[in-house]
């Protein structure tokens, strides 16, 4: 039996009569998200309104109603990205629920809520330690992806119905985006164990814990990028059929139990 099977079998079976917790923690992480881009979009929607309205009145505000999608691509980071990474620690408050729920059946589920006091700004400085070391490695293989997107969005903005070739277009786009998460996901690979390590020992420094997961990653890339692929039609499902909420739950206690493996490895030498 393969290390990813293993894995998968002790997944379903830390969630077996943990299901309400597990789906209750990823639903909070969604409808954060959720609060924060639906007011986003409509802020954004609101003044794409206020400026076609001016442009009746100026004409110069007509390029910028024109190329408004280009305003919409550089308001989305300031909008979106930048609060949710300041609520960041509740999603590693999630990740930790996980982690415990990995190691131990009966994970309280006050655990998604750690790093909302105290330790808000510790989390925070290892969610932007581990950004910005992984950014590049993440944005360029999502570059193609994004700067096809894009143009096609241009291209398309006011086309009533597509072309045979803007379709190619975007299928190529979504193959592109498809290749470009398997190659970042190769990348950041060696930065996998910094969270579970954080939550094992958070007096650990944000260089600590980097040094220590890349040099417990070194034998273990191949492996996690197997897990990784072989979670891709459960992605597809979710994206499909069953809802986020029931796939995420497997996907984050799959990698949780793979990270409580390879932790276990690099102190004891043994499989736990």
């Amino acid at each position: 039996m393969t290390a990813e099977k293993k894995i998968k079998i002790q997944a379903k079976k830390a969630l077996t009569g943990n299901w309400p917790g597990a789906v209750g923690a990823v639903l909070l992480a969604l409808c954060i998200m959720l609060f924060i881009s639906i007011p986003a979009d409509v802020v954004i929607i609101s003044l794409e309104l206020l400026l076609s309205k001016i442009a009746e009145t100026f004409a110069g505000v007509k390029l910028i109603v024109d190329n408004f999608q280009i305003i919409y691509t550089l308001l989305v980071p300031v909008g979106v990205i930048l609060p949710l990474f300041l609520i960041s620690p509740i999603f590693t408050g999630v990740l930790k629920y996980f982690y415990s729920l990995a190691k131990n059946s009966d994970a309280d589920f006050s655990e998604v809520f750690a790093y909302c006091g105290k330790k808000y700004f510790r989390a925070l400085s290892l969610n932007f330690s581990l950004l910005l070391r992984c950014f590049l490695r993440i944005y360029l293989p999502l570059l193609p992806y994004i700067g096809i997107r894009n143009t096609m969005n241009l291209l398309t903005y006011n086309k009533e119905s597509l072309a045979f070739w803007d379709i190619m277009w975007y299928a190529i786009s979504y193959a592109l985006l498809f290749i470009g998460i398997i190659v970042a996901v190769r990348l950041c690979t060696g930065h996998f164990l910094s969270f579970f390590v954080f939550f094992e020992d958070e007096t650990l420094s944000n260089k600590e814990l980097v040094v220590f997961s890349k040099d417990s990653m070194k034998s273990f890339k191949n492996s996690m990028l197997r897990l990784a692929l072989s979670m891709s039609p459960w992605i597809i499902i979710c994206i499909t059929v069953i809802p986020a909420i029931f796939v995420l739950p497997y996907i984050l206690t799959s990698m949780s139990i793979s990270a409580k493996w390879i932790i276990a490895l690099k102190f004891n030498n043994k499989e736990d």
